[in-house]
């Protein structure tokens, strides 16, 4: 900002611009003053349903440990198992009756869904997340006008199936676990000749060759062959 030049006014020094924070402090304010994010979104990040009003939530992380003996020292991760949280959230919608119709009606068809949802807070994002049920009740006090419903969701938990293939059937340990080979259908065919038949249907011959000879026998039991020197069976 400059200053006027005037008789027995001394020269100033002028002044820049404002800086950056003292421009954006507007903004600064209004970005703290935001009211904190609550909301239900499905898997597209739209907003399951525009209630009036967030006025509870309740959370419940559960884990459930075995109760035999262990070991000492021996107690790990698969001794203790993680269950799905469990999250209740409760609104309010008023409006007219087809604001509260419409509100109940995308609510009723989430329920009767397999769509998985996130629940915003301030603190916190709960994903996977199905609903299991919900209720509603009006209240005198309330208003007849003024629904209040609590909806509960469960966690999903999902995991990736992995999958490994042994390199040949060498490699499986149990033979019933085999992988199963289709040969196709086979043709029966006339053989030419069976193996037993060329195995036991052959006449055995035999032959002996020998040499000469005789044999002399005395009155009783007793003899006695001459032969050649050689003979071949």
């Amino acid at each position: 900002m400059a200053v006027p030049l005037l008789p027995g006014v001394p020269s100033l020094p002028s002044y820049g611009p404002l800086p950056a924070l003292a421009v954006n402090i507007t903004s600064l304010i209004s970005l703290f003053s935001e009211d904190p994010v609550w909301g239900i979104f499905d898997q597209e990040n739209n907003l399951l349903v525009e209630p009036d009003s967030v006025i509870d939530l309740g959370v419940r992380a559960e884990s459930k440990v075995s109760d035999f003996p262990i070991e000492n020292g021996q107690f790990a991760a698969y001794n203790k198992v993680q269950e799905p949280d469990l999250v209740t959230v409760r609104m309010t919608k008023g409006g007219s009756v087809d604001d509260r119709d419409t509100f109940l009606a995308v609510i009723d068809a989430a329920k009767k869904s397999t769509d998985l949802y996130t629940i915003i807070t301030p603190e916190y994002a709960y994903i996977n997340a199905n609903i299991e049920m919900y209720r509603y009740a009006r209240e005198a006090q309330s208003g007849a006008n003024l629904i209040v419903i609590d909806i509960a969701f469960k966690e999903i938990r999902q995991v990736e199936a992995a999958y490994t293939q042994a390199s040949n059937d060498e490699d499986i340990k149990n033979p019933a676990s085999a992988t199963k080979v289709s040969t196709g259908k086979v043709q029966p065919e006339e053989p030419d000749e069976s193996t037993l038949s060329s195995v036991f249907g052959k006449t055995e011959q035999r032959a002996f060759k020998g040499g000469g000879g005789s044999f002399r026998g005395g009155s009783g039991a007793s003899g006695s062959w001459h032969g050649g020197a050689s003979g071949e069976y």
